[in-house]
């Protein structure tokens, strides 16, 4: 549990203009799994966090607490859940168009209860496993948030680490994309959102109640928005709860994976969009906002929501017309393989249909695409929502140049990773 103790900022909706935390409906939550094999190899440690973002503030502070707690530090992967209901105090700035502050006693708190965590998890005695791999159909969790009927990727990867000696579960880390979205910009109140409620439903069921690390996937372009009844509390319970529903439901093709985690990473350069000049970036605002004042307050709550979302998009788009930018950004992207089965962070939002030609590209039998792992740039937009105008598109630090090179260093490094696991 890593649930402030006392009220901040909470992270993810501008609109909350840096209006503090009312209180706690549900923990927030760190969660770690370390992978290694039967030899003195020192593993994988996974890290899932209940934060908007892995921005650097947070990662550096992660990994000099896994440095001090391994003599031999595994390789470290940290990926954040992008509850829109954490502290910002954690984080800082996730963004040049959403300036913050990191809070530095807020960061303590937290850091202090990772390094327990850690702690506890390198003393702990191993449990020598047997992984175990499916893929599922998702339904009724979400769908692309600019249109019902857009790409969505509606699977879940569910890999479950059995222990050999009983066969009952040491942990579980499942993945989905999907912004965890359903609580609004009005609630004021700590919550993992649906994404924590899944995990609670999910280990409540399993024998010994094990860990469960949610790893938020393709969801730059995914969310509720057309699949919830409302943003409360009791919705994030009812949706969460049709995760677990799924991964917990009738057991379908499993597969033993058989050997130890393989890693490769690498630090792609991907190029900085074109930012248009202040005139235009105003421009952009009063033509946002114009086309929002003319909808029609009879329009559903779709269309409204995405022409609101717009004027934000165009509002951040002013931010970055007035701040300077690098011509390049550093993306970290890591592959991690077990048997035919991979994994490819990304410290990004990305769309749909990037997310799907990797996946495409890849030559594992199942390629799991995570996202908002290991830093923090924003939305990573396909071409079309780039010609639409929307929100994710107009606050998004790259255009298709940008994409398309994220996409093809992303699917080079796991045909690398498999020519040389083939060796």
């Amino acid at each position: 549990m890593i649930t402030p103790s006392r009220p901040g900022p909470l992270a993810g909706y501008a609109a909350r203009a840096g209006a503090l935390s009312t209180g706690t409906h549900d923990d927030l939550e760190a969660g770690a799994v370390w992978l290694r094999g039967a030899g003195g190899d020192p593993g994988l440690l996974w890290l899932m966090l209940d934060v908007i973002g892995v921005t650097p503030v947070l990662r550096d502070a992660c990994r000099r607490l896994v440095a001090a707690a391994f003599d031999r530090p595994p390789e470290l992967i940290i990926t954040a859940s992008h509850t829109h209901a954490a502290p910002s105090g954690w984080v800082g700035s996730i963004h040049p168009g959403h300036p913050a502050e990191v809070d530095p006693a807020a960061l303590d708190g937290l850091t202090g209860r990772l390094s327990a965590l850690l702690r506890a998890i390198h003393d702990q005695p191993a449990d020598a496993v047997r992984p175990v791999f499916a893929e599922r159909p998702v339904r009724g969790v979400g769908s692309n948030r600019l249109r019902p009927d857009g790409p969505y990727d509606d699977s879940a990867g569910i890999l479950v680490l059995q222990r050999i000696l009983d066969g009952s579960p040491a942990a579980v880390i499942i993945d989905h994309g999907c912004h965890p979205t359903v609580l609004p910009a009005g609630n004021l109140e700590h919550s993992a959102d649906w994404p924590g409620a899944a995990r609670r439903s999910i280990a409540a069921e399993l024998p010994g109640h094990p860990p469960v690390l949610f790893l938020q996937g393709v969801a730059g372009d995914v969310s509720t928005r057309f699949v919830r009844a409302d943003q409360s509390f009791a919705e994030a319970d009812r949706i969460g709860g049709r995760l677990a529903e799924i991964v917990l439901g009738e057991p379908g093709p499993a597969e033993p994976l058989i050997g130890t985690p393989r890693i490769a990473r690498r630090t792609l350069s991907v190029p900085a969009r074109s930012i248009p000049d202040h005139d235009r970036a105003r421009a952009a605002v009063a033509e946002a906002e114009a086309a929002l004042t003319r909808l029609s307050t009879e329009v559903d709550h779709g269309a409204l929501r995405i022409a609101q979302t717009r004027l934000d998009g165009a509002r951040v788009l002013a931010e970055l017309a007035a701040a300077e930018l690098p011509a390049r950004w550093a993306l970290p992207i890591t592959a991690v393989a077990l048997a035919d089965v991979a994994w490819i962070t990304l410290p990004v939002e990305p769309f749909t249909s990037l997310g799907l030609r990797i996946k495409r590209a890849s030559p594992y039998r199942h390629t799991r695409v995570i996202g908002y792992t290991d830093g923090y740039l924003g939305y990573l937009a396909d071409p079309e929502a780039i010609a639409e105008g929307s929100y994710e598109a107009l606050s998004s630090l790259f255009d298709e140049a940008g994409a398309e090179a994220v996409v093809t260093g992303a699917s080079d490094l796991l045909i690398n990773l498999h020519r040389e696991g083939h060796r």
